[in-house]
């Protein structure tokens, strides 16, 4: 659905008012940041 992944095929047809969100399961992380930084 948000198309990040080419090579899942499907169709998805959400009802009327209806929200989507994305939360990506890998985020994308400053490399030169250490865990107190972040």
């Amino acid at each position: 659905m948000a198309g990040i992944d080419a090579e899942i095929d499907g169709e998805a047809i959400p009802q009327k008012n209806l929200k989507i969100g994305y939360l990506a399961q890998e985020p994308h992380l400053n490399e030169t940041l250490d865990v107190v930084a972040t």
